[in-house]
């Protein structure tokens, strides 16, 4: 197995500048990150504007504003940064499904299953750096026979490629202890001890070791060299989608704002493709600069997962939407993700290639002409066959299971020409298909008794005709087939 580790070293401040990751001035925007230390509110971490003035993670924020006056704070939120790590790992499951998450700051993959696929391990390593670069996260990759190492070696800056088992201890002894993430009471006893570096440690004594120090450092000790098992959970997708995007500064067109939510977007095909899962509907939320928010929800007429077209569904409905005050921040939420069923992609279209065309272009017409103007039909449990349809949202295209039945019914039956006892439209009629039956309606007054059939004329045409039972030798038109 090869497992490779993506440390995030800043992932609070790179999810909170994504909406910059586009934009020059990002450069020079002076932004940090604080958390409460007890009851000191420190740096967490702050971009290389802030660094270029002295700020620096540990110094207390009032420190901070002394010598960065223009520095902008924000609130270190560590369900965000969750939802971060979450949206990195539906980003890599293009490349592996067997991820797992290292919060607060890390995701492990094992990349040996599917390295073939992707042109090798050193091919695979690239693009998924490259891609996790290119969504604007600065990271430490790094590469071994177990996740343990991988970890540590990543967490130390050390982007290093082992594929060799026995190579795992040389590669690690020079690493500080501090990458172990142990107990700070074991850490503090190896420093007093003057253990600073995972060699030293390697050299202890098992029994004495144990007896001061405790197990749980020859445990990891041994699980980073591959001597013990070192399971991980999988990381599953979850069923429910919500991100959030901070703008630089208020929006007042829409077409900026679309910019800003492309990226949202982008998130949440991630996450549908990680789950094999579709969307239906979803909201965008414009929380707007001062107080309130806006709604924006989109119903879909199929599920998808198609991100043009979803960008394409959210363009034709910001375009003609007037901001009714400028947009500080957006949210995209979709409550409910439904599992797609699985299937092979085929040479030449098919069948379900053209209902996703067909389901497209009636959610391009909906979101253009408004849901009141794109109707669809649906069968209703009645055998009169004036009385057996009625207009539903679209798409609803169901009809009786078993039956025959036209699209296309007339208002009222017409009647039509009889030549030698059979009727005539374009041509005498042969039949295709019947008699059907129909005998309903005495209990409402509208009774009616009629043999119905499928029928063609020389042209190919095709119709649905009945004889009526009170009218003999007469037959009417009542629909016609597309």
């Amino acid at each position: 197995m090869q497992w490779l580790s993506l440390y995030f070293p800043q992932l609070a401040l790179d999810h909170r500048l994504r909406a910059h990751h586009d934009d020059p001035a990002r450069a020079e925007l002076a932004l940090a990150i604080s958390e409460m230390r007890g009851r000191r509110a420190v740096i967490h971490s702050c971009t290389d504007t802030a660094r270029r003035q002295g700020v620096v993670p540990g110094m207390s924020t009032s420190a901070a504003r002394n010598l960065c006056p223009e520095l902008r704070l924000q609130p270190l939120d560590e369900a965000r940064q969750q939802q971060a790590l979450e949206r990195l790992a539906s980003h890599a499951m293009q490349f592996t499904p067997a991820i797992s998450l290292q919060p607060p700051d890390g995701l492990l993959m094992e990349i040996g299953a599917s390295a073939d696929l992707f042109g090798g391990l050193a091919s695979l390593h690239a693009q998924i750096s490259a891609a996790v670069h290119q969504l604007g996260y600065r990271h430490v990759a790094a590469l071994a026979p177990t996740p343990l190492a991988a970890r540590w070696l990543s967490r130390a800056g050390a982007a290093r490629v082992i594929t060799a088992p026995d190579r795992l201890a040389t590669a690690l002894r020079g690493l500080p202890v501090e990458v172990m993430e142990l107990d700070e009471r074991i850490l503090a006893a190896l420093r007093g001890m003057g253990l600073h570096r995972i060699g030293d440690c390697l050299r202890l004594p098992r029994d004495e070791g144990g007896r001061r120090l405790g197990t749980a450092l020859f445990t990891a000790l041994d699980r980073a060299l591959g001597k013990r098992p070192d399971p991980r959970r999988p990381w599953l997708p979850p069923k429910r989608f919500s991100s959030r995007l901070i703008l630089p500064e208020a929006v007042t067109s829409s077409e900026r704002l679309l910019f800003a939510a492309r990226r949202l977007l982008t998130e949440l095909v991630d996450c549908l493709r990680a789950g094999n899962l579709g969307v239906r509907e979803f909201v965008l939320r414009l929380v707007h600069d001062g107080e309130g928010h806006t709604d924006l929800p989109l119903q879909l007429a199929g599920t998808t997962r198609d991100a043009d077209h979803l960008l394409l569904m959210l363009r034709t409905r910001l375009e003609p939407f007037q901001l009714p005050a400028p947009v500080a921040e957006i949210v995209l939420r979709a409550e409910t993700l439904v599992e797609l069923a699985a299937r092979n992609h085929e040479l030449f279209p098919g069948p379900e290639e053209a209902q996703e065309d067909w389901l497209q272009l009636l959610n391009h017409l909906r979101m253009r002409l408004g849901d009141d103007a794109v109707q669809g039909i649906h069968a209703v449990a009645e055998h009169r066959p004036e009385y057996a349809w009625q207009v539903a949202p679209a798409p609803a295209h169901d009809r009786p299971p078993g039956l025959q039945r036209p699209l296309w019914l007339l208002d009222r039956p017409r009647p039509l020409q009889v030549v030698h006892r059979r009727p005539c439209l374009h041509g005498r009629l042969d039949i295709l298909a019947g008699p059907e039956r129909i005998e309903a309606g005495w209990w409402d007054g509208g009774e009616i008794r009629r043999d119905y059939y499928v029928m063609c004329n020389p042209g190919q045409q095709q119709f649905w005709v009945f004889r009526a039972h009170d009218q003999p030798g007469a037959w009417y038109l009542h629909g016609l087939f597309a």
